[in-house]
Order: C-alpha cells, then structure tokens, then sequence
C-alpha cells in the first residue's frame, strides 16, 4: 500500500462535491488502500479524463494486493 494513504483518507477530497453519490464510498474505498490515491492538493478530480496509462497503473496497484480480487 501506498505510504501515508491512511492520513490523506482521513478528510474529504478538496472536490468531493464533485464526485456522484453512487460513486463516493468506492472512491474513497479505493484512495484508502492505495489503488486511487487522487492528484495533486487532495484533489480526486472525476470530471478529468482516465488515460489508459492511468487504468494500467489502477490494474497493476489492485494486483498487487493480496486476496484483492
């Protein structure tokens, strides 16, 4: 995991009013265990694209945990 995931999931995105309710518990499900950490000042932003880099690296951090999938 991620180091210092546990501080930063600890407050609301700087954008949470952005992200759909349906969407908001994953999303910080994700953040919590490393495989979404967000951008830059807290920052989740859902409106931005997803690079295909990007889903790569989400792939790769799931896989990476044990008994994830």
């Amino acid at each position: 995991m991620a180091a210092g995931v546990g501080a930063a999931s600890d407050k609301p995105n700087a954008d949470d009013t952005q992200l759909g309710d349906w969407a908001r518990s994953s999303v910080y499900a994700m953040r919590e265990i490393g495989i979404m950490p967000g951008k830059e000042n807290n920052r989740f932003r859902p409106k931005d694209g997803y690079t295909q880099e990007q889903a790569v690296v989400t792939v790769e951090r799931a896989d990476s945990i044990p008994n994830f999938v």
